[in-house]
Protein backbone atom coordinates (compact mmCIF):
# COMPACT_ATOMS: atom_id res chain seq x y z
CA UNK A 1 0.00 0.00 0.00
CA UNK A 2 1.05 3.60 -0.53
CA UNK A 3 1.02 4.35 3.20
CA UNK A 4 3.43 1.47 3.82
CA UNK A 5 5.97 3.33 1.68
CA UNK A 6 5.19 6.84 2.87
CA UNK A 7 5.34 6.23 6.64
CA UNK A 8 8.90 4.81 6.72
CA UNK A 9 10.03 7.73 4.55
CA UNK A 10 8.40 10.21 6.90
CA UNK A 11 10.01 8.57 9.88
CA UNK A 12 13.43 8.66 8.24
CA UNK A 13 13.14 12.33 7.23
CA UNK A 14 11.76 13.41 10.56
CA UNK A 15 14.33 11.67 12.69
CA UNK A 16 17.43 11.75 10.46
CA UNK A 17 18.88 14.86 12.08
CA UNK A 18 17.53 13.79 15.48
CA UNK A 19 19.46 10.53 15.45
CA UNK A 20 22.57 12.19 14.13
CA UNK A 21 22.75 14.23 17.35
CA UNK A 22 23.47 10.96 19.26
CA UNK A 23 21.65 12.06 22.39
CA UNK A 24 21.80 9.56 25.20
CA UNK A 25 18.76 7.34 25.62
CA UNK A 26 17.62 9.17 28.75
CA UNK A 27 17.62 12.60 27.07
CA UNK A 28 15.76 11.28 24.08
CA UNK A 29 13.18 9.71 26.38
CA UNK A 30 12.60 12.96 28.23
CA UNK A 31 12.38 15.05 25.07
CA UNK A 32 10.17 12.52 23.35
CA UNK A 33 7.67 12.53 26.19
CA UNK A 34 7.63 16.34 26.21
CA UNK A 35 7.86 16.44 29.99
CA UNK A 36 7.20 19.84 31.46
CA UNK A 37 10.02 22.29 31.91
CA UNK A 38 11.77 22.65 35.24
CA UNK A 39 10.09 25.99 35.97
CA UNK A 40 6.53 24.65 36.58
CA UNK A 41 8.00 21.55 38.22
CA UNK A 42 10.13 23.59 40.61
CA UNK A 43 7.22 25.89 41.37
CA UNK A 44 5.03 22.89 42.16
CA UNK A 45 7.77 21.35 44.32
CA UNK A 46 8.02 24.54 46.38
CA UNK A 47 4.25 24.69 46.83
CA UNK A 48 4.08 21.04 47.90
CA UNK A 49 6.97 21.33 50.36
CA UNK A 50 5.62 24.59 51.77
CA UNK A 51 2.14 23.17 52.26
CA UNK A 52 3.48 20.08 54.07
CA UNK A 53 5.87 22.10 56.24
CA UNK A 54 3.24 24.62 57.35
CA UNK A 55 0.46 22.08 57.82
CA UNK A 56 -0.91 21.28 61.28
CA UNK A 57 -0.91 17.63 60.20
CA UNK A 58 2.10 17.10 57.86
CA UNK A 59 1.41 13.36 57.53
CA UNK A 60 -2.13 13.91 56.28
CA UNK A 61 -0.88 16.53 53.82
CA UNK A 62 1.79 14.13 52.51
CA UNK A 63 -0.92 11.49 52.07
CA UNK A 64 -3.08 14.00 50.19
CA UNK A 65 -0.31 14.77 47.69
CA UNK A 66 0.60 11.09 47.28
CA UNK A 67 -3.01 10.12 46.51
CA UNK A 68 -3.40 13.17 44.23
CA UNK A 69 -0.47 11.82 42.20
CA UNK A 70 -2.07 8.34 42.25
CA UNK A 71 1.05 6.77 43.77
CA UNK A 72 0.84 3.89 46.21
CA UNK A 73 2.78 3.74 49.46
CA UNK A 74 4.70 0.75 48.10
CA UNK A 75 5.74 2.56 44.92
CA UNK A 76 6.88 5.62 46.86
CA UNK A 77 8.74 3.46 49.38
CA UNK A 78 10.53 1.54 46.61
CA UNK A 79 11.61 4.82 45.00
CA UNK A 80 12.95 6.09 48.33
CA UNK A 81 14.52 2.69 49.15
CA UNK A 82 12.65 2.38 52.44
CA UNK A 83 9.92 0.04 53.67
CA UNK A 84 6.28 0.94 53.03
CA UNK A 85 5.71 0.96 56.80
CA UNK A 86 7.92 4.05 57.03
CA UNK A 87 5.61 5.93 54.64
CA UNK A 88 2.56 4.64 56.51
CA UNK A 89 4.00 5.75 59.87
CA UNK A 90 4.70 9.28 58.63
CA UNK A 91 1.24 9.64 57.06
CA UNK A 92 -0.61 8.30 60.09
CA UNK A 93 1.40 10.36 62.59
CA UNK A 94 2.94 7.35 64.33
CA UNK A 95 6.33 8.88 63.57
CA UNK A 96 7.19 12.40 64.63
CA UNK A 97 6.67 15.13 62.02
CA UNK A 98 9.09 14.73 59.11
CA UNK A 99 11.95 17.19 58.87
CA UNK A 100 12.79 19.39 55.91
CA UNK A 101 15.12 16.76 54.47
CA UNK A 102 12.46 14.02 54.55
CA UNK A 103 9.84 16.32 53.04
CA UNK A 104 12.19 17.32 50.24
CA UNK A 105 13.00 13.67 49.42
CA UNK A 106 9.32 12.70 49.37
CA UNK A 107 8.33 15.63 47.18
CA UNK A 108 11.17 14.94 44.75
CA UNK A 109 10.20 11.25 44.67
CA UNK A 110 6.55 12.02 43.85
CA UNK A 111 7.56 14.32 41.01
CA UNK A 112 10.17 11.87 39.73
CA UNK A 113 7.68 8.98 39.67
CA UNK A 114 5.19 11.15 37.80
CA UNK A 115 7.86 12.14 35.28
CA UNK A 116 8.66 8.49 34.65
CA UNK A 117 4.96 7.95 33.94
CA UNK A 118 4.87 10.79 31.42
CA UNK A 119 4.42 13.86 33.62
CA UNK A 120 0.62 13.96 33.45
CA UNK A 121 0.03 15.17 37.00
CA UNK A 122 2.79 17.79 36.77
CA UNK A 123 1.28 19.19 33.57
CA UNK A 124 -2.15 19.22 35.20
CA UNK A 125 -0.91 21.27 38.16
CA UNK A 126 1.19 23.47 35.85
CA UNK A 127 -1.95 24.48 33.94
CA UNK A 128 -3.67 25.41 37.17
CA UNK A 129 -0.66 27.32 38.51
CA UNK A 130 -0.14 29.17 35.19
CA UNK A 131 -3.79 30.27 35.36
CA UNK A 132 -3.02 31.87 38.72
CA UNK A 133 -4.90 29.46 40.99
CA UNK A 134 -3.94 27.30 43.93
CA UNK A 135 -4.35 23.57 43.29
CA UNK A 136 -6.80 23.23 46.19
CA UNK A 137 -9.13 25.71 44.46
CA UNK A 138 -8.90 24.50 40.85
CA UNK A 139 -8.44 20.75 40.65
CA UNK A 140 -8.28 20.51 36.86
CA UNK A 141 -8.40 22.96 33.94
CA UNK A 142 -8.28 21.71 30.35
CA UNK A 143 -8.86 22.94 26.82
CA UNK A 144 -9.96 20.37 24.23
CA UNK A 145 -8.29 20.11 20.79
CA UNK A 146 -11.78 20.40 19.24
CA UNK A 147 -15.24 21.12 20.61
CA UNK A 148 -17.28 18.10 21.70
CA UNK A 149 -20.98 17.46 22.31
CA UNK A 150 -22.02 18.02 25.90
CA UNK A 151 -23.35 14.46 26.00
CA UNK A 152 -19.80 13.16 25.46
CA UNK A 153 -18.75 14.76 28.73
CA UNK A 154 -21.82 13.40 30.49
CA UNK A 155 -21.03 9.87 29.30
CA UNK A 156 -17.39 10.13 30.33
CA UNK A 157 -18.21 10.97 33.97
CA UNK A 158 -21.64 9.28 34.18
CA UNK A 159 -23.44 12.58 34.85
CA UNK A 160 -27.21 12.99 35.06
CA UNK A 161 -28.62 16.05 33.29
CA UNK A 162 -31.40 17.95 35.04
CA UNK A 163 -31.72 20.97 32.72
CA UNK A 164 -30.76 21.29 29.05
CA UNK A 165 -29.36 24.70 28.26
CA UNK A 166 -29.13 26.75 25.08
CA UNK A 167 -25.65 25.51 24.05
CA UNK A 168 -24.74 21.84 23.73
CA UNK A 169 -21.02 21.88 22.81
CA UNK A 170 -17.91 22.33 24.94
CA UNK A 171 -14.34 23.47 24.31
CA UNK A 172 -12.99 22.69 27.78
CA UNK A 173 -13.74 22.14 31.44
CA UNK A 174 -12.69 23.44 34.86
CA UNK A 175 -13.02 21.44 38.08
CA UNK A 176 -13.45 23.75 41.07
CA UNK A 177 -13.64 23.24 44.82
CA UNK A 178 -16.85 25.21 45.35
CA UNK A 179 -16.25 26.30 48.96
CA UNK A 180 -12.63 27.35 48.39
CA UNK A 181 -13.49 29.22 45.19
CA UNK A 182 -16.43 31.14 46.63
CA UNK A 183 -14.65 32.07 49.86
CA UNK A 184 -11.24 32.94 48.38
CA UNK A 185 -11.69 34.19 44.80
CA UNK A 186 -12.58 37.75 43.86
CA UNK A 187 -15.10 38.39 41.12
CA UNK A 188 -12.25 39.16 38.69
CA UNK A 189 -10.47 35.92 39.57
CA UNK A 190 -13.72 34.00 39.14
CA UNK A 191 -13.78 34.94 35.45
CA UNK A 192 -10.37 33.27 34.98
CA UNK A 193 -12.01 29.94 35.75
CA UNK A 194 -13.18 30.01 32.13
CA UNK A 195 -9.64 29.47 30.84
CA UNK A 196 -9.48 30.25 27.13
CA UNK A 197 -13.21 30.03 26.43
CA UNK A 198 -16.59 30.37 28.15
CA UNK A 199 -17.77 27.46 25.98
CA UNK A 200 -16.94 25.03 28.76
CA UNK A 201 -18.29 23.11 31.73
CA UNK A 202 -17.67 24.31 35.26
CA UNK A 203 -17.64 21.28 37.57
CA UNK A 204 -18.06 22.18 41.23
CA UNK A 205 -16.90 19.71 43.90
CA UNK A 206 -17.64 19.76 47.62
CA UNK A 207 -21.30 20.56 46.95
CA UNK A 208 -24.00 19.85 49.55
CA UNK A 209 -27.11 21.47 48.01
CA UNK A 210 -25.83 23.67 45.21
CA UNK A 211 -26.97 27.10 46.39
CA UNK A 212 -23.57 28.80 46.29
CA UNK A 213 -22.50 27.76 42.74
CA UNK A 214 -25.92 28.60 41.28
CA UNK A 215 -26.09 31.99 43.02
CA UNK A 216 -22.54 32.73 41.83
CA UNK A 217 -23.63 32.01 38.24
CA UNK A 218 -26.30 34.70 38.60
CA UNK A 219 -23.64 37.42 38.89
CA UNK A 220 -21.26 35.99 36.28
CA UNK A 221 -21.76 37.17 32.73
CA UNK A 222 -21.38 35.39 30.36
CA UNK A 223 -22.34 32.08 31.92
CA UNK A 224 -20.70 28.74 31.02
CA UNK A 225 -22.36 26.26 28.70
CA UNK A 226 -22.83 23.80 31.54
CA UNK A 227 -22.60 23.60 35.33
CA UNK A 228 -22.07 20.16 36.89
CA UNK A 229 -22.42 19.61 40.64
CA UNK A 230 -20.31 16.81 42.09
CA UNK A 231 -21.32 14.82 45.16
CA UNK A 232 -24.96 15.84 45.51
CA UNK A 233 -28.03 13.66 45.00
CA UNK A 234 -30.99 14.99 43.03
CA UNK A 235 -33.19 14.66 46.11
CA UNK A 236 -30.81 16.88 48.11
CA UNK A 237 -30.41 19.54 45.40
CA UNK A 238 -31.54 23.08 46.20
CA UNK A 239 -35.08 23.35 44.86
CA UNK A 240 -34.39 26.62 42.99
CA UNK A 241 -31.30 25.30 41.16
CA UNK A 242 -33.09 24.01 38.02
CA UNK A 243 -35.09 27.24 37.71
CA UNK A 244 -31.95 29.42 37.92
CA UNK A 245 -30.19 27.27 35.32
CA UNK A 246 -33.19 27.63 33.00
CA UNK A 247 -33.26 31.42 33.45
CA UNK A 248 -29.54 31.79 32.68
CA UNK A 249 -29.62 29.30 29.79
CA UNK A 250 -26.93 26.82 30.86
CA UNK A 251 -27.20 23.07 31.26
CA UNK A 252 -27.27 21.68 34.81
CA UNK A 253 -26.19 18.18 35.77
CA UNK A 254 -25.10 16.19 38.81
CA UNK A 255 -22.42 13.50 39.14
CA UNK A 256 -21.60 11.15 41.99
CA UNK A 257 -18.45 9.39 40.84
CA UNK A 258 -15.61 9.25 43.36
CA UNK A 259 -13.54 12.41 42.82
CA UNK A 260 -10.36 10.63 41.72
CA UNK A 261 -12.31 8.46 39.27
CA UNK A 262 -14.05 11.51 37.82
CA UNK A 263 -10.75 13.36 37.33
CA UNK A 264 -9.29 10.32 35.55
CA UNK A 265 -12.35 10.17 33.30
CA UNK A 266 -12.00 13.86 32.48
CA UNK A 267 -8.37 13.37 31.48
CA UNK A 268 -9.51 10.97 28.75
CA UNK A 269 -11.74 13.54 27.06
CA UNK A 270 -9.07 15.11 24.80
CA UNK A 271 -8.72 11.65 23.20
CA UNK A 272 -12.48 11.34 22.88
CA UNK A 273 -12.52 14.48 20.74
CA UNK A 274 -10.66 12.57 18.04
CA UNK A 275 -13.21 9.76 18.23
CA UNK A 276 -15.97 12.34 17.72
CA UNK A 277 -14.00 13.84 14.84
CA UNK A 278 -13.61 10.46 13.09
CA UNK A 279 -17.26 9.59 13.70
CA UNK A 280 -18.32 12.85 12.05
CA UNK A 281 -16.20 12.01 8.99
CA UNK A 282 -17.67 8.55 8.66
CA UNK A 283 -21.31 9.49 9.20
CA UNK A 284 -21.35 12.84 7.36
CA UNK A 285 -20.36 12.24 3.71
CA UNK A 286 -20.22 15.32 1.46
CA UNK A 287 -23.38 16.35 -0.38
CA UNK A 288 -22.05 19.29 -2.42
CA UNK A 289 -18.90 20.80 -3.90
CA UNK A 290 -18.15 23.05 -0.90
CA UNK A 291 -18.80 20.24 1.54
CA UNK A 292 -16.54 17.96 -0.50
CA UNK A 293 -13.57 20.31 -0.09
CA UNK A 294 -14.19 20.55 3.67
CA UNK A 295 -14.57 16.78 3.92
CA UNK A 296 -11.30 16.18 2.05
CA UNK A 297 -9.55 18.73 4.25
CA UNK A 298 -10.77 16.96 7.40
CA UNK A 299 -9.59 13.58 6.09
CA UNK A 300 -6.20 15.07 5.24
CA UNK A 301 -5.90 16.49 8.76
CA UNK A 302 -6.85 13.14 10.24
CA UNK A 303 -4.27 11.28 8.12
CA UNK A 304 -1.60 13.81 9.09
CA UNK A 305 -2.46 13.34 12.77
CA UNK A 306 -2.25 9.56 12.43
CA UNK A 307 1.16 9.89 10.76
CA UNK A 308 2.45 12.05 13.59
CA UNK A 309 1.08 9.65 16.21
CA UNK A 310 2.69 6.71 14.40
CA UNK A 311 6.03 8.49 14.39
CA UNK A 312 5.78 9.36 18.08
CA UNK A 313 4.70 5.82 18.92
CA UNK A 314 7.62 4.38 16.96
CA UNK A 315 10.05 6.73 18.64
CA UNK A 316 8.88 6.14 22.23
CA UNK A 317 7.85 2.50 22.25
CA UNK A 318 9.95 0.93 19.49
CA UNK A 319 13.19 2.48 20.84
CA UNK A 320 14.32 4.40 17.78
Amino acid sequence: MLWCRILPALRYCFFHRWRSCRLCARKRHLLGLAIVTSVPKDDLARRMAGEVTLSDDPGATLRKWRTDFDISQTTLADHLDVSSSVISDYESGRRESPGIGVIRRMVEALLSIDENRGGGRIRQYARVISAGFESDIVQDLREYPASIPLDTLYEAIDATELVRGNRDRLSGHTVINSIEAITRLSSEEFYRLYGQSTSRALIFTGVTRGESPLVAMRVVNPTPNAVILHGVEESDLWEHAPALATIDGFSLAIVNQELGTMLDSLRSIPWLTWAVFVSALIHSPPSGKNELSIWVSKWFNLCFFLCVMYIVYSFIFLKW
